[in-house]
C-alpha cells in the first residue's frame, strides 16, 4: 500500500473512531467495547485494525452492544468530520488509539476511550504518572498537603493527573505547576467548557505545561452522570492513585475503585476518624491501600512496581537520586505503617498542635512525640512555630488564598 492511501486508511479510520464516540446511544465507553470485539477483518474491528490485535472485551448489555453494532451512517460521518474542524478552531488536538501519542497507560487498560481531545500535549514521560485526587470541600491543611504531595512527585518527573475540580484536585495541579513538572486535567465535560469556570486561568496554566483533555466531545456539558467515567480515566491514565479527604461513595473513592480494578497501586492519607472526609481514605486503608503522608513515601511504592520499571528503562521516567535515591536517603525515612512519625504526620495535616495535643490524640507517651518531633524536624517535615506547637513544612510560597479559587 503506498504511502498516500496508508494516510488516506488512517483518516477514514480516524472520522470512524470520532463518529463512533460521538454516537448518544452508546458514547466512550461502549465504542471501546464495541471496537475491541474480535471477528471478521471489516469496520466493526476498527481496534484490531487500528492496533493490530483485539482483546476480550468487557461486558456490555446486549442493548448497548446492539446499539453500537449499527452502522454507521453518512449523517453521522459527516458530523465527525464538522467535529473535527471544530476541534482544529478550538485548538484541540484529536488523539485516537491509532496514534503515537495516545497514552500508554490508558491504552492498555480495559475499555479505554478510543477518542481524546487534548488541549496541550501528551509526551512519552508521561507513563511515569500518579494521579492525586480528593474532595472539593477540603480542608486547607489537606489541601496544602496536596499541594506539597505533587511538588514533590512532580520535582522527581511524575507526572500529576487529577480532574481541575475545586479543592483537591486544583491543589495537586498548582503543586506540579511551581515544581515546574507537568500535570493532566481529565475533565467531566468537552475540552471547549471548561469546570468550573473559576479555572479557566488554571486550565490554560496546564496546557503549557501538560495537557487538558477529555474523551468527550465538543460541547459536552459537565453533567453529574459523567464523572464517574472521567474518574475511570484519570485511573487509567496513572501507575498509581492518591486519595486526600473525601466521603464515602465520593468521586475520589470511585477513582480509587476504578484503579484497583485497573490492577493499579492504591494510597491514600489517613485522616482523623470522626472527620467526614476522612470516610474515603482511612476505608481504603482498611481495605489494603497503603498509608502515605508525603511525597517520598509515594515514590518509593511507585518506583517497586513493574510499570515504572519498564519506563525506567526506555529513559521515560527519572532514577532516584544519588545512590539509595529520594526515599532512602537517611534525611527523607519513609513511613509506611502507623509509626509515631506517621500518626503525627496525620495529625498535623488538620492543623498546627503541640506535643501534649499530640500526645493525647495519637495515644503516645510523651516523649515517645517529643522524640519523633526532633526526628520529623531534622527531616525537614514540621516546622515549630510559636506557642511551642509544631505544623507540616510547606514547600511552596503560596499567594494567600490561591489554593482557595
Amino acid at each position: 500500500m503506498r504511502d498516500t492511501e496508508k494516510q488516506a486508511e488512517r483518516e477514514r479510520i480516524r472520522t470512524m473512531l470520532v463518529a463512533l464516540n460521538m454516537r448518544g446511544k452508546t458514547g466512550p465507553m461502549q465504542a471501546a467495547a464495541y471496537l475491541q470485539r474480535s471477528g471478521q477483518q471489516s469496520d466493526r474491528c476498527l481496534f484490531a485494525k487500528a492496533m493490530g490485535t483485539a482483546h476480550v472485551p468487557p461486558y456490555w448489555t446486549p442493548s448497548a452492544l446492539n446499539a453500537a453494532y449499527l452502522p454507521l451512517t453518512q449523517d453521522e460521518l459527516v458530523k465527525a468530520q464538522q467535529e473535527m474542524v471544530r476541534a482544529q478552531a478550538a485548538q484541540a488536538v484529536i488523539v485516537t488509539w491509532q496514534d503515537r501519542a495516545y497514552p500508554a497507560n490508558l491504552r492498555n487498560c480495559e475499555s479505554p476511550p478510543p477518542v481524546l481531545y487534548v488541549k496541550g500535549n501528551l509526551l512519552p514521560q508521561d507513563q511515569a504518572a500518579v494521579a492525586i485526587v480528593g474532595s472539593r470541600n477540603a480542608t486547607a491543611e489537606y489541601m496544602e498537603l496536596a499541594a506539597d504531595l505533587a511538588y514533590g512527585l512532580a520535582q522527581e518527573g511524575v507526572t500529576i493527573v487529577s480532574g481541575l475540580a475545586r479543592g483537591i484536585d486544583r491543589a495537586a495541579h498548582q503543586g506540579a505547576l511551581e515544581a515546574g513538572g507537568r500535570t493532566l486535567a481529565v475533565l467531566g465535560s468537552g475540552v471547549d467548557i471548561i469546570y468550573p469556570p473559576q479555572h479557566e486561568e488554571l486550565a490554560r496554566r496546564i496546557e503549557a505545561q501538560g495537557a487538558v483533555l477529555s474523551f468527550f466531545p465538543l460541547g459536552t456539558p459537565p453533567e453529574p452522570y459523567r464523572f464517574p467515567a472521567r474518574n475511570w480515566v484519570i485511573a487509567g491514565l496513572s501507575l498509581a492513585v492518591v486519595v486526600v479527604q473525601g466521603k464515602a461513595r465520593s468521586g475520589a473513592e470511585i477513582t480509587a475503585n476504578a484503579a484497583a480494578r485497573l490492577g493499579r497501586e492504591v494510597m491514600a492519607v489517613p485522616g482523623p476518624v470522626d472527620h467526614p472526609l476522612s470516610q474515603a481514605p482511612n476505608g481504603l486503608i482498611r481495605d489494603g491501600a497503603k498509608l502515605v503522608t508525603s511525597a517520598e513515601e509515594i515514590l518509593a511504592v511507585i518506583r517497586e512496581l513493574p510499570a515504572f520499571q519498564m519506563a525506567l528503562e526506555k529513559g521515560l521516567a527519572r532514577p532516584p537520586r544519588g545512590s539509595q535515591g529520594a526515599a532512602g536517603r537517611p534525611d527523607q525515612p519513609a513511613f509506611a505503617e502507623w509509626t509515631p512519625e506517621g500518626l503525627i504526620l496525620a495529625q498535623l495535616a488538620q492543623g498546627a498542635k503541640d506535643a501534649g495535643e499530640l500526645a493525647r490524640t495519637c495515644s503516645l507517651e510523651i516523649g515517645q512525640v517529643q522524640a519523633a518531633l526532633t526526628r520529623l524536624e531534622l527531616a525537614g517535615k514540621i516546622v515549630s512555630i510559636d506557642g511551642g506547637r509544631y505544623r507540616l513544612q510547606r514547600r511552596r510560597q503560596w499567594v494567600s488564598g490561591s489554593l482557595r479559587a
